[in-house]
């Protein structure tokens, strides 16, 4: 049973790596070449502070969207201690995006304000995708 648990462990590790370092950077140079909505908001004269709330609400939904695929293997390798999987692959991707900025500090007057939008959306896109999976689990656990 240890030998299990442990092996899933290492799996979602993996897991969290693998969506952050191939995965996603790949599809976020996709969408960042045909991406049409920051160029039709800029065209129609959005900027500032509704601009971004405009692309931090897409880039969200996008990237929940992409995190699917990882959220679902993520759910299904047992029902055991899915909340810890969930931790340990959104940890090990937190932690190598950011380990430069852990092991090198910024200088002095440059703030980390513009790291948190990255920050909150590293932890959030894979707990929303996998929270989508579990309604549609629930979803169809009480359909007739």
């Amino acid at each position: 049973m240890k030998g299990k648990v442990l092996m899933a462990f290492a799996v979602s590790a993996v897991v969290g790596f693998v969506q952050w370092q191939w995965v996603l950077p790949y599809c976020w140079m996709y969408i960042a070449v045909h991406n049409l909505v920051p160029h039709w908001l800029a065209l129609h004269g959005v900027k500032g502070a509704p601009l971004y709330a405009v692309l931090f609400v897409q880039d969200t939904l996008i990237n929940v969207f992409l995190c699917l695929p990882a959220a679902l293997v993520l759910r299904r390798l047992s029902p055991h201690k899915p909340l810890a999987y969930l931790a340990i692959a959104v940890s090990t991707g937190f932690l190598w995006d950011y380990r430069l900025l852990f092991a090198d500090p910024l200088p002095s007057g440059v703030g980390y304000g513009m790291f948190i939008y990255g920050a909150l959306l590293t932890l959030v896109m894979l707990p929303g995708a996998s929270a989508l999976i579990g309604l549609s689990d629930r979803r169809r656990a009480t359909s007739p």
